[in-house]
């Protein structure tokens, strides 16, 4: 039996329905689509409470993926530009200014990010 562990990240597509995340006391989900310049986005939300009931969720971002690129962008609530949330086809050497999704949290600084090595193992 072969098995292959890759070291870093693999893209992998974001959902783009019926997903709710946790992180603390938050949820986060996905609740709708939108176009925005004439590019379509899944609408993210953020709410406290315990059953992520969308209809208590506060609007915070818009979200989309580009799987040719492998890259996801989105765009805080009220905010008009597009930010690069991550980067999944850079090569060794190549860096790129990231940010961050919880924009309440971090604001709108972006982190400069650089990709030192791509690893594989493979076992057996």
């Amino acid at each position: 039996m072969t098995f292959q562990y890759v070291y870093g990240q693999k893209y992998t597509p974001f959902p783009e329905s019926n997903a709710v995340w946790s992180v603390y006391n938050e949820k986060y989900l996905i609740n709708g689509d939108s176009i925005f310049n004439t590019i379509n986005y899944k609408k993210y939300y953020f709410t406290t409470d315990s059953l992520a009931n969308p209809t208590k969720a506060h609007f915070f971002a818009l979200v989309r993926q580009d799987s040719s690129t492998k890259k996801v962008y989105f765009i805080p609530s009220g905010k008009s530009i597009e930010y690069l949330l991550y980067g999944f086809s850079l090569n060794v050497g190549e860096e790129t200014a990231v940010y961050s999704l919880s924009v309440e949290l971090f604001g709108l600084s972006s982190f400069t990010v650089q990709v030192e090595s791509k690893d594989s193992i493979l076992i057996n």
